[in-house]
């Protein structure tokens, strides 16, 4: 797996949020910038996916994902300074892309 001797990272429980076949691709292309507004992607040199909230849409709220496997309840205003924090600028860009 990791090719050249490199061992694949090992994965976490931040690092398992999980979509539907027909969305995965979608987030991919067309859905990109919402997933990635959202958490449901994050970018590969986020150095800690913890770090990025996930937008939970059937609860309407934000969480943290926690090592642990557990969430954390976060607030909108968190939520939004930890993905300025990650994205700097970006996200920005990834609201208006999607409003």
């Amino acid at each position: 797996m990791g090719g050249a001797g490199r061992k694949a990272p090992r994965v976490g429980f931040v690092d398992g949020v999980t979509s539907c076949a027909s969305c995965n691709p979608r987030y991919e292309g067309d859905l990109q910038a919402k997933a990635l507004r959202f958490g449901w992607k994050v970018r590969a040199w986020v150095k800690d996916p913890g770090l990025v909230p996930v937008w939970y849409p059937l609860e309407q709220s934000w969480f943290v994902l926690l090592g642990s496997g557990k969430r954390q309840p976060t607030t909108p205003g968190n939520a939004l300074v930890m993905m300025v924090a990650v994205y700097g600028d970006e996200y920005e860009q990834m609201v208006e892309a999607t409003a």
